[in-house]
């Protein structure tokens, strides 16, 4: 009985950031390895358990105390992951149970208190009173099945417990009946409204509405304008259909078989394949996902992230080169491109690859994606192309300069070898992301600021589905689907759209649990030359993951169900819903989420029922947005309206026929639709002028100069037909205005000194009106002369003191030779007087002595 050994080996364990999944006694639920060690320490015979607390239980000890603190929850929870059967985890078990409970997270509080009862020893908490929390919280979340099995255990082995309960001492039993004879109380739901739109989901928790709007019947703004066939958001969206890069997009002409046209109808994208009588069509998928923020529309367009004024619809800034979505010069060598598939093996869908997100000062998007293309086309001698692509940030202060890439040659090598599925999700400071890395799915948590790895090597999700290197008959069911992560009570969510939905510790990193749905792409693979997809023609954009009343809701691209998991465990919710068709998942408030397309679905996120569903509206496309007050749809050329909580529904139609309709979003009192084309913004002229003219007002009282133009610019609009005589009037004015500016600006920056400023003052002058104005500058310029005349005066004399002292001293100093001519000295000669002969004989004399 090596207990010392044993817990060392399980503590590590417990400790260690890298996690696996084991499986459980559900085929389908998984759990990490922590989770076993746990439970294993707790099987410990009692010599087993006393050693283990004598060892960590001072760690607890003090974790707990720093938690109590603040109600740290991070730390609550690292006591209970790591040192659980310490004699301090159940009480941070406990303590998180009430802060889940008085925050309103029933299910959350009553699962804490549930795991004291079950796998803990020797709890100093009263296992009665216990049970009668657990009964409450179940009944307060609307789990009455739960609520009843808790009541019952009470009875049978509590019966006489008795508690503190409503400031009374009471039989906890008979209490707990009480609270359960009534109906549970009503919760109006919880969501976060948001003044722009950053994200697909708008939230890290996915749980957010928009802010309320007012469509209207024609767009104010659609962008980018011109011709569909010259539309590069088309041409990289129907490049899927051949398996090309855009580059080498077939051409109609003579000789194909197949000829393609682009149809705008209704505010879709139809495209039309084939001739005669087997022509097809299909209405392409909104791909383009707007989010806005600082009255600004970011668009993931095929070239670029680019930002559109919401006003104006003006094109002010993108990312330049730097992240198209697909890898620019990829044309391999092929051998025949000029037959054309068409949609004889499946429509373009929309991958989650042009979704955006922005966080503190950056968007974030992800780009350089390798084009799929048929295997038999591309020349076996052609090196292989990498199946990876890039998340790159841009700045919003520098006109969406490029601030880092993951693929840069100083970065993590895994980085660079990383397919990043879709755009992050962004919280406190930090990304969560899933990407594909040899085979694999891992999720990666990286820096906002520098875009460094946080977690140096990244958990693992799943293995990735095999796709076969043979020829196959329908792709699109097996390109991959990205949906950003969820985060929320100190975990992240993430499915793979291939199979798994998992958690782990936003933290750390570390893995909580697993599960595996039934999935149309991860499963056995065919090795015949043909493979035929289960559900051929059939698939699914991506959603976001909502987490809501301790349940993960998530509706994954590649299932036929809509899931519903505890957060805190992995185990079902509800049993799953048939997605019956419906292709979006939305959450209208943390107990209500909505399927769209081509209906209308609300269901309860508490029990998955169904609590409303559309009869009148069964055409919607694209993603709809969801304010407090109602749910707007893209129907056929209409906006499908839906008040909330009535269900009331209007659709009035559109009078333009090239405006944008599918995925919506209202952000700012307004509007905003894609399709696969571009993007167009609904809103009144009203609304424009007053925000313009707010814009105006801000920028004009930033620079005074634009304001006086812009006063002047307004006098005129307002007085068309000038009167002469007030013209006259006004330059008068204008003309005194002007002088008064320049006397004051003479008299603040002259060298006059304060005595002399202060008795030209203009009130000294003004007050006697024009003639004032007149004086008080004559004044003014005759200071100033007479203080310049004042300060030549002093430097010539100045100049002139020098030479004056010289002729003076001179005089007095007989050895100084005098300075004028006009003077003479007795050691001089006379120069007029003498013979010129007898002065050169005196000078060069060699016996000549000077005179004094």
């Amino acid at each position: 009985k090596e207990y010392a050994r044993a817990i060392e080996i399980l503590q590590a364990l417990l400790n260690r950031r890298e996690q696996c999944f084991v499986p459980t006694s559900d085929p389908r639920r998984y759990v990490s390895l922590a989770v076993r060690a746990t439970e294993v320490i707790g099987a410990m015979p009692e010599a087993g358990m006393k050693l283990y607390r004598s060892l960590y239980d001072p760690q607890a000890e003090r974790l707990l105390a720093a938690a109590g603190q603040e109600y740290d929850l991070a730390l609550l929870r690292e006591i209970i992951a790591r040192y659980f059967h310490s004699r301090f985890g159940h009480q941070a078990l406990n303590l998180l149970g009430t802060i889940q409970f008085d925050r309103g997270e029933f299910a959350q509080a009553a699962h804490s208190w549930r795991a004291i009862g079950r796998g803990y020893r020797s709890s100093q908490i009263d296992e009665g009173v216990l049970l009668a929390k657990v009964a409450v919280a179940h009944h307060f979340a609307g789990e009455p099945r739960r609520a009843r099995e808790a009541l019952s255990r009470l009875k049978s082995r509590y019966g006489q417990a008795e508690a503190v309960l409503e400031g009374t001492k009471q039989n906890a039993a008979a209490f707990v009946e009480r609270v359960l004879a009534n109906p549970p109380p009503t919760f109006a739901g919880v969501r976060a409204v948001s003044r722009g739109w950053r994200s697909l989901a708008g939230a890290p928790d996915s749980v957010a509405v928009m802010s309320p709007c007012r469509p209207v019947l024609s767009p104010r703004w659609t962008r980018p304008r011109g011709k569909l066939d010259g539309n590069i958001n088309l041409a990289a969206l129907v490049s899927q259909l051949r398996q090309m890069p855009p580059g080498m997009i077939y051409q109609p002409g003579r000789g194909n078989r197949n000829q393609q046209r682009l149809l705008q109808r209704e505010g879709r994208i139809i495209l039309t394949t084939g001739t005669g009588a087997s022509i097809k069509k299909a209405v392409l998928p909104a791909m383009l996902h707007p989010v806005v923020a600082d009255a600004t529309v970011f668009v993931r367009e095929a070239d670029a992230v680019v930002a559109y004024d919401l006003l104006t619809g003006e094109r002010f800034c993108d990312s330049s080169t730097h992240l198209p979505l697909y890898r620019p010069g990829q044309n391999p060598s092929v051998r025949r491109f000029g037959y054309n598939y068409g949609l004889r093996y499946g429509a373009p869908e929309d991958q989650g690859i042009c979704t955006l997100t922005v966080g503190g000062d950056k968007v974030f998007a992800v780009g350089m994606f390798a084009t799929a293309m048929y295997r038999r086309y591309v020349s076996r001698r052609q090196t292989p192309v990498a199946d990876t692509s890039v998340l790159a940030a841009f700045s919003l202060s520098g006109q969406l300069k490029l601030a880092w890439r993951t693929d840069r040659k100083s970065g993590p090598e895994f980085l660079q070898g990383c397919k990043f599925l879709s755009a992050p999700t962004y919280a406190a400071g930090r990304l969560y992301v899933v990407a594909k890395h040899t085979q694999s799915y891992y999720l990666v948590c990286l820096d906002a600021e520098t875009g460094q790895m946080v977690w140096p090597e990244p958990p693992m999700i799943s293995q990735a589905p095999v796709i076969p290197s043979r020829y196959m008959r329908y792709p699109m069911a097996w390109h991959d689907r990205g949906s950003a992560p969820a985060v929320a009570d100190g975990r992240v969510f993430a499915c793979t759209n291939a199979g798994v939905v998992a958690a782990f510790e936003a933290d750390s990193g570390r893995g909580v649990w697993a599960y595996q749905y039934d999935s149309a792409r991860n499963r056995p693979v065919s090795s015949q030359r043909i493979y035929r997809p289960p559900v051929p023609g059939v698939s699914y954009p991506p959603n976001p993951i909502i987490v809501a009343k301790g349940r993960v809701i998530c509706l994954p691209a590649d299932g036929k169900r809509l899931l519903a998991l505890r957060a805190d465990t992995g185990e079902l919710a509800w049993t799953p819903t048939d997605r019956a068709g419906q292709r979006h998942l939305t959450a209208i408030s943390d107990t209500q989420v909505l399927l769209s397309g081509p209906r209308l679905m609300i269901l309860s996120a508490v029990t998955g029922k169904s609590e409303w569903t559309s009869q009148s509206v069964a055409d919607i496309h694209g993603r709809p947005a969801v304010t407090p007050e109602a749910i707007m749809a893209s129907g056929k050329g209409r906006v499908v309206l839906v008040s909330l909580p009535a269900h009331h529904i209007s659709a009035p139609p559109l009078v333009s026929s090239d405006a944008a309709l599918g995925n919506l979003v209202c952000a700012d009192g307004k509007l905003v639709g894609a399709n696969a084309a571009g993007v167009s913004a609904y809103f009144t002229f009203s609304d424009a002028h007053a925000e313009l003219t707010a814009r105006l007002t801000e920028a004009l009282a930033k620079d005074p100069k634009a304001a006086i133009a812009y006063s002047r610019y307004k006098q005129r609009q307002e007085e068309p037909d000038l009167d002469p005589e007030r013209v006259t009037e006004a330059s008068k004015l204008y003309g005194y205005a002007i002088q008064l500016a320049t006397y004051d600006k003479m008299l603040e920056g002259s060298a006059l000194s304060d005595k002399q400023k202060s008795e030209l003052k203009a009130e000294n002058f003004t007050g006697q009106g024009p003639d004032g104005i007149i004086a008080w500058g004559s004044a003014i310029y005759a200071a100033l002369i007479d203080h310049e005349a004042q300060v030549k005066a002093d430097v010539l004399l100045e100049e002139r003191w020098e030479p004056f002292k010289q002729e003076h001293l001179a005089e007095i100093d007989g050895d100084r030779p005098p300075m004028g001519r006009t003077r003479q000295a007795d050691n001089l000669p006379d120069l007029i007087g003498t013979d010129t002969g007898a002065l050169y004989e005196d000078a060069f004399s060699p016996d000549r002595k000077p005179k004094k």
